[in-house]
Formats: structure tokens, C-alpha cells, sequence
């Protein structure tokens, strides 16, 4: 039984058909949905899936690709534990194609349960992992803005039951979300006006 399916599939159906993708961090949960992917993590598997078409080592802050290279990107629960988010985006953004996919999947950090643990520290569930932060959804959208990508819609993952069971819920619930972008510059009235601030030594 493949773990966290559900969540798996729902990337794998948006990235499928989408030409060349890369997904990267994908050694712990390699996507057996995905079609002729290229893997590339820090640290690879002893075995390649037979669904990834090569395994690359390295790092999301310096890939070996070209630039404008890559059709579809995959960051499946990968953003949320980098030292530096932004970075790696500008990567991104360098080896995608222009008008190219990227596919962040994330924690929601306003998933009920994980609002009550913040609220009482209960360290129990939410705290022992190696996330480093956690993106509302407003920052995502600034995240992507910085880094040259224009946002298109955001869908639900669910809630987690365990790794085999996932409870459909509506997106502003789920557990995880999925964020969906192309390459392109944003010609957001909000985004110019914060430009504008940067360029004023704001």
C-alpha cells in the first residue's frame, strides 16, 4: 500500500502531461504516480523507482540544469523544512521553463488541530518533526511573487487519518495544501506597490 496516496495522486494528476518534471526532495516519498520523473535530493535512495527516469544528488540551492530547462517542478513537502525558501525558489525559477509549473505541497498552518497545539504548545504532535516554518497562505503568495511566479490556485490534501487513510475535507481545512504556479512575471497592483516600497529603501 502506497503511503499518503491521496496526496500523492493529487500531484501526480496535475504534473502529469506537463512535459520534463523534476521533483526534488523526493527520497523519503518517491511518487510511484508520477510519469518518467527526474529525482534529485542531497541524499538518494539505494534503489531508483521505476517510475523516475534518472537520480541526481544535489542541492535545491545549486541544481545542475540549465536555465529554462525544466517544464514541471515538484516541492512535495519539501519547502517547509529550507533554511532559505526564497533561494531556493530563485533556483527554481532559473531552471523552469518560462510559463513553466511548480508544484508546492505544504502543511496548512491553519489546519484546526495544528492552530489548538500552537495555541497550548502541546508538543506531543506538531513539534517534533524538522519543519522549519510554516506558510500562510499569504506569504506563499509573496514567497512566489519574489521569486518570479504567479500563483493559480491553491487545492486541498485532506486530513491525514494515518499514512493510509485520508479524510477529504475542503481545502481551507486540509490538512496539506498544494500551490499551484507558473513562471511568469506577477502584474499584481499589491506586488508593484511592494516593489516600489523596496526600490524606496522602505
Amino acid at each position: 500500500m502506497v503511503k499518503y496516496a491521496y496526496r500523492l495522486k493529487k500531484i501526480a494528476q496535475l504534473a502529469n502531461g506537463k512535459g520534463k518534471i523534476l521533483d526534488i526532495g523526493f527520497s523519503l516519498l518517491p511518487n510511484p504516480y508520477l510519469k518518467n520523473a527526474i529525482g534529485l535530493d542531497i541524499a538518494l535512495p539505494k534503489k531508483k523507482p521505476e517510475n523516475y527516469e534518472k537520480m541526481i544528488k544535489a542541492s535545491i540551492y545549486k541544481m545542475p540544469f540549465k536555465n529554462n530547462s525544466i517544464d514541471t517542478i515538484v516541492l512535495s513537502g519539501v519547502i517547509e523544512h529550507l533554511e532559505n525558501p526564497l533561494l531556493a525558489l530563485k533556483e527554481v525559477n532559473r531552471i523552469l521553463k518560462e510559463n513553466g509549473l511548480i508544484l508546492i505541497e505544504t502543511p496548512n498552518p491553519y489546519f484546526f488541530p495544528l492552530i489548538i497545539s500552537d495555541l497550548i504548545m502541546n508538543l506531543r504532535y506538531y513539534f517534533y518533526d524538522t519543519h522549519i516554518s510554516l506558510f500562510p497562505r499569504r506569504m506563499m503568495l509573496k514567497l512566489l511573487w519574489h521569486s518570479g511566479f504567479e500563483l493559480e490556485k491553491i487545492k486541498g490534501c485532506g486530513m491525514n487519518w494515518n499514512e493510509n487513510t485520508t479524510l477529504p475535507l475542503p481545502q481551507q481545512l486540509s490538512q496539506d495544501l498544494i500551490y499551484i504556479a507558473r513562471k511568469r512575471k506577477s502584474m499584481n497592483k499589491y506586488y508593484e506597490k511592494v516593489k516600489k516600497l523596496r526600490k524606496d529603501n522602505y
